[in-house]
């Protein structure tokens, strides 16, 4: 008896610690909420527009009940739509991204779809500027008309077609003419070829017939050019253009004259001054660089040599810029107003680098472009927001060598978000240096220091305390994390 007794209490408490354990385990397991209810707590502040507190409600929804249908699917959809309505365009494509891999045969696809045309629509710029993002848009547009069945969506998207290949068509022309007052006039007269080619339903074709007659003639090909010029005197019998087109088909085509670019080549060596360099007007509310039209005002500027200190003025935001660009791939050997000429690039050091702000400075004898109020730079999927930015060009004017951001500092780089008093971006090295209270964090994990150093191309974060502060890290682990949430 006394055996049995004694073999209970040597199991009893091995019984005690194995259902103990099992039940702490199931603790662990055991996710704090109701689905369902946050859900609709994060549809209650996206219609009252806080996107902000919509975005976090919708990310705690995502990752803490990954397996919970309808409501994470909804709620996955959801961060897309709040990063857009907040102007997040990137963030936005990005998460609309990861919902169209991961449910690919969902039902709301085709809004989807749309949705990142929107968001790439939304960041067309002018004419003047690169036309990426509405290439995108326009490409997005068409696969979703084309691969899915009518309904308000695809007219919606055929609308924006409309007006994204009425965007493209005015940059081909801007960029033609550009060279057809630079005068050169075989880029130009590609530039309006393909103009007519890819875009024959765009009003002023005339206009386009007009000036491509008058690119053949400057380069000595007078069949070309009568070809060109009838087409406007059969086609388009009340253009503007009429007149002056049937005046050189009579006199220059039918006389064979020689060219105007023959006559210029003979002005200059009669020692005519050549014409003083362009000005260039940064638009407050384009944010863009325009060519005046007034030829007296830009005959009356004096040539400035690239050594002089250059300022806009502070109530026309004007600059007097030689062939320096804002971009990193728009370059003085390009000459080409687009950015579009590709030439040799070295990894991303050459990757585009697009800043918007309130007013700009230019000093061209230290390298220097300075940005001010409301500043935003994008690159890929980095942006950065701050009070004001300097952008440090290399040498030889092929790109920014690092931008300076100061004041109310943010950088994000998809989940990831960087805040700092100030932060260094080398563009070789991919590169931020955070300085001033600097803090990253991404999902739950976070790092600060007196100074974090943030590798984009090796995804490394290395942090540096100083004298008076110690480096601090926060990580936790997917399963405590879920354990918290």
């Amino acid at each position: 008896m006394k055996k049995k007794y004694l073999l209970f209490f040597l199991i009893l408490p091995i019984f005690l610690l194995f259902f103990g354990c099992a039940g702490q385990d199931k603790k662990i397991k055991t996710i704090q909420g109701d689905p369902e209810l946050l859900y609709k707590q994060g549809l209650v502040q996206f219609n009252k527009r806080n996107y902000t507190e919509a975005l976090k409600i919708f990310e705690q929804i995502k990752s803490s009940f990954p397996d919970n249908p309808p409501y994470t699917l909804w709620a996955e959809l959801k961060i897309g739509d709040c990063h857009f309505f907040k102007e997040e365009y990137v963030e936005a494509i990005a998460a609309y991204e990861e919902f169209k891999k991961a449910h690919p045969t969902h039902e709301e696809i085709p809004y989807v779809y749309y949705q990142i045309g929107m968001s790439y629509f939304l960041q067309m710029r002018g004419e003047d500027r690169d036309q990426t993002p509405t290439r995108k848009a326009l490409s997005t547009f068409e696969y979703l008309i084309n691969n899915f069945p009518p309904s308000l969506l695809t007219e919606k998207a055929r609308e924006k077609v409309k007006l994204c290949r009425k965007q493209l068509a005015a940059h081909e022309f801007y960029i033609g003419n550009f060279y057809f007052k630079e005068r050169k006039y075989q880029a130009a007269a590609a530039r309006f070829e393909g103009l007519l080619e890819k875009f024959p339903e765009q009003d002023a074709q005339d206009r386009t017939l007009y000036l491509l007659g008058k690119c053949y003639l400057e380069l000595h090909q007078p069949e070309k050019a009568r070809e060109v010029l009838q087409k406007i005197i059969d086609g388009y019998p009340k253009s503007p253009y009429f007149k002056e087109a049937k005046g050189i088909l009579d006199q220059e085509v039918q006389e064979n004259k020689p060219p105007r670019r023959a006559r210029s080549l003979e002005a200059k060596q009669k020692g005519e001054e050549p014409k003083a360099p362009r000005l260039v007007r940064y638009e407050e509310e384009g944010r863009r660089l325009l060519s005046p039209r007034d030829e007296k005002q830009e005959q009356s500027l004096q040539r400035v040599s690239p050594e002089i200190e250059l300022k806009p003025d502070e109530e026309k935001r004007t600059i007097l810029l030689p062939e320096v660009s804002l971009k990193a791939n728009e370059t003085k050997s390009q000459k080409d107003p687009s950015g579009e000429i590709p030439f040799s690039r070295d990894e991303d050091f050459y990757y585009p680098i697009e800043i918007t702000s309130d007013r700009v400075e230019g000093y061209l004898k230290e390298n220097l472009i300075v940005f001010k109020g409301n500043v935003i730079a994008r690159q890929k999927e980095i942006v950065i927001y701050c009070d004001s930015l300097e952008a440090i060009l290399v040498e030889d004017g092929k790109g920014i060598d690092r931008v300076i951001a100061s004041g109310n500092v943010k950088v994000r780089q998809g989940t990831r978000l960087a805040s700092s008093e100030k932060a260094t971006f080398y563009n070789r090295e991919q590169k931020i240096i955070l300085t001033g209270n600097p803090i990253v964090s991404e999902d739950e994990n976070m790092v600060s220091g007196e100074e974090v150093i943030v590798d984009l191309e090796k995804n490394r974060v290395e942090v540096k305390g100083g004298s008076g502060r110690r480096g601090k890290v926060r990580i936790i682990p997917k399963e405590e994390l879920t354990k918290t949430k």
